[in-house]
Parts: structure tokens; sequence; C-alpha cells
């Protein structure tokens, strides 16, 4: 527990334990997989999903400066993959980012 700077109010500090019950009560007990998340400190694909995170002073959280495309599967394979392609590597020129690939 913190004291509050603005009152006299105690802060709680959250455990995992909280977190965890706070999501699956929020979200359902649905489980999500990930299959994929590039780190751009390390310039490679992670696939373990507790490593997929994005460091508090990244660009993309704090400055909006990143690229986003949703890209949708069927029987495991992505739909018109080459207009996701395209479409991300107009976006990434449009804010100077250059592809890691």
């Amino acid at each position: 527990m913190l004291l509050n700077q603005y009152n006299t109010t105690m802060i709680k500090i959250a455990k995992e334990t909280d977190i965890l019950s706070y999501f699956k009560q929020a979200y359902g007990h649905r489980p999500h997989h990930y299959y994929g998340f590039f780190n751009s400190q390390f310039g490679q694909i992670i696939t373990d999903e507790h490593y997929m995170m994005l460091p508090a002073d990244d660009r993309t959280a704090t400055r909006a400066h990143g690229v986003f495309d949703v890209l949708y599967l069927k029987k495991k394979c992505i739909i018109n993959i080459d207009q996701h392609i395209d479409r991300l590597c107009n976006s990434a020129a449009s804010v100077s980012i250059a592809p890691p690939f």
C-alpha cells in the first residue's frame, strides 16, 4: 500500500493474482493464443506469450508511432496477404519506419 500524494487514502499495489483475476472476470475464461509478436529491441519475432510486452517508454505506446494492421485467417491461411503487406509498407513509409524485412 502507498499513501496517495493528493489525499490521505491508500492506494493498493496490484499483485499478479489480482491482475489475472480481474482479466478472467472481465473477459471470461476464453483461451486466447497469440502466435507471434515482433520486438523492435531484438529485431526478432517472439513466440512465447509471456514475453510479448512493450516497454513503458516504447514509442508505439507513448507517441502512437507505429504501424498496425489486422490479418484475417481462414483454415490457417492469411486472406489477401499481398494487400496487407502493401498497406503495412505504405503506412510504415508514411511515418518514416523502415520495415524489418
